[in-house]
């Protein structure tokens, strides 16, 4: 796949991971400084934890700053 991008996040102090362009999503504070990976395609994110499981996914709309995640069950 072509369009998609990796990136690899550290959780900030609040639980919250910065998306780039001043886009951010909540994560939970349980996960305060860990490194996560995050899957790009579009505008399509999915949220991993450091051992491959997925932790949600959403939809990065450009007219907002935050973003609600859709936790994986």
């Amino acid at each position: 796949q072509v369009d998609a991008t990796l990136h690899r996040c550290k959780v900030d102090t609040n639980g919250k991971v910065w998306l780039g362009n001043g886009h951010r999503t909540s994560i939970g504070r349980a996960r305060a400084g860990t490194t996560v990976t995050a899957i790009r395609d579009g505008n399509h994110l999915t949220i991993y934890r450091a051992d491959g499981q997925p932790i949600g996914h959403l939809h990065i709309d450009p007219a907002k700053r935050h973003h609600t995640l859709t936790p994986t069950p």
